[in-house]
């Protein structure tokens, strides 16, 4: 199976309007769109997701695949667990060290 990492890294924060204006106006990320729990940034070609979050810190890697089902076995069996499943094609991981992935279809974001 192949996982293609996309330039997509979102990352929840324990201070969501102190983080937003710090990234904005410190980092320099522009800003895509901006809502009440999460803002939508781009710098360079990476696109980055700040989010309100229950656990600050986390980190979400994100990858496209061909087959979901396919990428679902293949990390089941590597003793990563389903974190939250948005939809059938949609579905966030964490592996048995602590990292987050999500991981979705082709076609289907």
């Amino acid at each position: 199976m192949l996982f293609k990492m996309t330039k997509h890294i979102a990352i929840n924060v324990r201070d969501y309007k102190k983080a937003i204006l710090s990234y904005r106006d410190t980092l320099g990320w522009e800003v895509i769109k901006e809502g009440a729990t999460e803002t939508h940034f781009v710098k360079g070609d990476t696109n980055f997701y700040i989010e309100e979050g229950a656990k600050p810190y986390e980190v979400f890697f994100e990858y496209e695949v061909e087959e979901i089902e396919v990428a679902k076995a293949e990390l089941l069996s590597a003793d990563c667990v389903i974190s939250q499943t948005y939809h059938s094609k949609s579905i966030m991981f964490t592996d048995a060290y602590g990292m987050n992935f999500h991981v979705y279809e082709k076609g289907t974001l």
